[in-house]
């Protein structure tokens, strides 16, 4: 199981973690300094550390540090809820696994953590499991691999419905402006016939009127 060292001056926050971990399979044992952590840490050599970045009289970038200085496989997971850019890209810098953000999205610190479980794994992996981590990677990346080729494959097809939607829409358009056009020129051959009707009847009429003074 594994072990999860959670550091924060929060009661509350430490009772969240652990009704989140502990049901999932980790092992969390709490503190509420970084003197006690670094101490604690020492002692057990943790797994994981989950610790606030805000505290007293350790705060966590420094319990960040000492915790590397000790031992520089350490996983150690930030956690604030008045995060800087600075304060995490210092973090970071300094050899934070993750930082998250309070308060916290539950599902994404999950993962955090056992994402940090595979790391801690891998960190600590006596040298005759490298070649298992090697093809594990090598797993990971084939599946990687084919899930792209997955992608490439639904964006191509997108794109080719996408092409058909288009040429469509295009022949949809000219039938549009073929059909105009010839409503159009029905419209004008229309008119003209009405024309030529009209001065048709006009001839007759005068043919007409002319038989009958030729008659008189």
């Amino acid at each position: 199981m594994p072990s999860v060292l959670a550091v924060d001056d929060q009661p509350g926050v430490i009772e969240m973690l652990q009704q989140l971990l502990e049901p999932s399979g980790f092992e969390v044992t709490v503190v509420y300094n970084g003197n006690d952590a670094l101490q604690r840490y020492k002692e057990e050599n943790f797994d994981i550390v989950m610790t606030d970045v805000v505290m007293d009289p350790m705060d966590g970038l420094t319990l960040l540090a000492e915790i590397k200085k000790y031992d520089p496989d350490a996983i150690v997971i930030m956690m604030s809820g008045f995060t800087t850019k600075e304060t995490a890209i210092k973090a970071l810098k300094i050899g934070a696994f993750d930082f998250q953000e309070k308060p916290f999205q539950f599902k994404e610190l999950l993962l955090s953590v056992r994402a940090a479980v595979e790391e801690r794994i891998k960190r600590t992996a006596a040298p005759e499991d490298d070649a298992a981590i090697e093809r594990l990677e090598r797993m990971k990346n084939k599946d990687l691999d084919k899930r792209e080729r997955e992608i490439e494959e639904r964006e191509k097809a997108l794109e080719t419905s996408q092409q058909q939607i288009e040429e469509a829409e295009k022949m949809l358009q000219e039938r549009e402006a073929f059909l105009e056009m010839s409503e159009n020129t029905l419209f004008e051959k229309g008119q003209i016939l009405q024309e030529q009707e009209t001065q048709l009847e006009q001839l007759m009429e005068d043919f007409e009127k002319q038989k009958s003074d030729t008659d008189e």
